[in-house]
Parts: structure tokens; C-alpha cells; sequence
């Protein structure tokens, strides 16, 4: 392998999300998942396949490909066992936020990671169970899940037109704003 250009553009998701793991999550398999489907689902445009490849399991989405996907990034010798960088991994992964089409991917990992980073994995769960309730069918904790941190909304996404906003209030007293933009949703808030 000589550099980003020999990866897959799944691949190079998965780097990125390993990326934006906190160290305390680095080695779950479930915060990994639930990570890599909320950056998928933003982006299905780019990651259709990977996006296709996700099942309802016992902890919510899951899939097997993006195991492939891991050890595929370990076999480059670009992640340890442990899901850190290795310095070629770093180096790759330099190159890849590079890359014209991979920058708004990378953007969107960056502030996942920096909204998930007080998270502890209930209110990734909670986050996930309550935005993708398709993925809980085989769910063995959703009934156990609970969040400090999370209120819960239901919008439909997809009756949202580009450009429309919608203003959510809660019972908590916070302000959301969910807007349409061409590669997804924004979301601002007072939280």
C-alpha cells in the first residue's frame, strides 16, 4: 500500500471515525458502530454501500462489513489492535482530510466526535435508538437505555425540504434548529 489512493472510500471512513474515537472508546466495538452509522447515515450519498450494509442487532445497527473494513486497516499496518493510529496511519490519514471529496466527510467526523465527546455510551445509544427506531426491532437493551444528557424528538427528516428549518422546543426549556442543506442536516441549538 503506497498511500490514500489504495483505499477504498469506506476505508478511508473508517480511518476517519477511528480518528475521532475518544481514547476512552477506542477498543468498543459498540461506540465504534454506533459512530460509524451516524457518519454513514449523513452521508449515504457517498458511503451508499456502507450504508446499505447496516442491520438491526443486538445493540441497534450493526454490520460485519465494517469489521472487514477494520481488519483490512490493520492488515496496512495503519491501526493497531487496540483501533489507534500507527504513524502510517497518521500519515495516510493526513493525506485523506486532504482529498477534496473526503473534506466535508472528515468535517462531519470532527464535530461528531467533538459533540459525542462527553458521551458515555447510553447516550450514544440513546442517540442512535431514538434517531434510527428502524434499527431496535432486535434490540436487547433498548427498554434499559436512558440518557442525562439527551432529550428526545421525533421529527420526519424526510418531509424536510433544502432550505426549510424547523424551530423544536423542548420541555427542558432548550431550542433546536434542524435545517436541510445538500449534504444533510444542520443543527443548531441552545444546549
Amino acid at each position: 500500500m503506497d498511500g490514500a489512493k489504495d483505499l477504498t472510500i469506506d476505508q478511508k471512513a473508517v480511518l476517519l471515525v477511528i480518528s475521532g474515537l475518544p481514547k476512552k472508546f477506542k477498543e468498543s466495538r459498540v461506540y465504534f458502530e454506533k459512530f460509524l452509522f451516524l457518519v454513514t447515515k449523513n452521508f449515504p450519498d457517498k458511503l451508499d454501500y456502507l450504508d446499505g450494509t447496516f442491520e438491526s442487532y443486538k445493540y441497534g445497527p450493526y454490520n460485519e462489513y465494517s469489521e472487514e473494513l477494520l481488519d483490512s486497516l490493520r492488515d496496512f499496518s495503519l491501526i493497531d489492535k487496540s483501533n489507534n493510529l500507527s504513524s502510517k496511519g497518521k500519515q495516510i490519514f493526513s493525506e485523506i482530510k486532504k482529498e477534496n471529496e473526503i473534506r466535508p466527510l472528515a468535517n462531519a467526523v470532527e464535530d461528531l466526535s467533538e459533540l459525542l465527546k462527553d458521551f458515555n455510551i447510553d447516550d450514544v445509544l440513546y442517540l442512535t435508538y431514538n434517531l434510527y427506531p428502524d434499527f431496535t426491532d432486535k434490540s436487547l437493551i433498548l427498554g434499559k437505555i436512558r440518557s442525562e444528557k439527551m432529550e428526545t424528538f421525533k421529527v420526519v427528516v424526510s418531509k424536510i425540504k433544502e432550505g426549510d428549518e424547523i424551530v423544536i422546543h423542548s420541555d427542558k426549556g432548550n431550542t433546536f434548529k434542524l435545517r436541510r442543506v445538500d449534504s444533510g442536516l444542520e443543527i443548531s441549538g441552545d444546549w
